[in-house]
């Protein structure tokens, strides 16, 4: 038993955590089955080869180039009372998401929807994803690429106090739980650089002089990413922003 949890370990270890594409649950699942229904004779000679194998796997991923993006990521509202958003978030940028979301959730008509009273704690929220690589913001990632909630896997997603189940009368909680509006904000790296970015929708993009341009995309299109220094503003949920790397 001991064995099989060593080289179902390594197994993980290889494919580095966390788990997050298709392929890499496939292969892990598969490799545990494998271990789990059949034999482990590990040798001295078998075990030095496997430990060999994985240092010089993770040396490799090491050396490798990494875009090494920060991430800082929340849900947005607009609450009965100021909060880390409002004194957090560019003025400019709040100001506009603010008007877009009262548009879509009037306060005199959800006076007692429970989110108005559920304020974020922290301008940027915590990631599980902060575990493997730790990040100044919410996460460290190598790639943007989402269209939608799930496919964010936004920290804030999680946290229970925005799981608004049963004791909230208006209808709206329900849907608007399904379709929690968020806010992204990407600090590119030197890596980073000379990369594309593309997304549909709105995006402000921070100039060098500490303004904001709102970049509008009515279809999918692009724009490279400039010097280090030069980053982009959070990308709101009500513009949605799909970007690819």
């Amino acid at each position: 038993m001991l064995q099989k949890s060593l080289v179902a370990a390594a197994v993980l270890v290889a494919l580095g955590p966390p788990i997050l594409e298709l392929w890499e649950a496939v292969v892990l699942v598969a490799a545990w089955l494998a271990i789990a229904m059949g034999r482990i004779r590990l040798t001295r000679g078998r075990l030095a080869g496997c430990l060999a194998a994985l240092l010089a796997l993770l040396l490799v991923r090491t050396l490798l180039p990494r875009a090494a993006i920060q991430e800082g990521h929340n849900i947005f509202l607009v609450t009965a009372e100021p909060g880390v958003l409002e004194s957090g978030l560019p003025a400019a940028v709040y100001s506009e998401w603010r008007r877009k979301f009262e548009q879509q959730y009037p306060a005199d008509q959800h006076p007692q929807a429970t989110w108005r009273t559920t304020p974020p704690l922290t301008l940027f929220a915590s990631s599980s994803d902060a575990l493997w690589r730790p990040a100044r913001y919410s996460r460290v990632v190598d790639a943007i690429a989402f269209d939608n909630l799930t496919d964010f896997r936004g920290g804030f997603s999680n946290d229970k106090r925005y799981n608004f189940f049963g004791d909230d009368p208006v209808s709206v909680a329900r849907n608007f739980q399904a379709d929690l509006p968020f806010f992204v904000m990407y600090e590119f790296s030197p890596a980073s650089v000379g990369s594309t970015l593309r997304w549909r929708g709105t995006f402000w993009w921070e100039r060098g002089d500490g303004t904001f341009e709102a970049l509008r995309h009515q279809q999918l299109a692009g724009r490279r990413c400039g010097p280090p220094g030069v980053r982009p503003s959070p990308a709101s949920r009500h513009r949605q922003a799909v970007a690819a790397r």
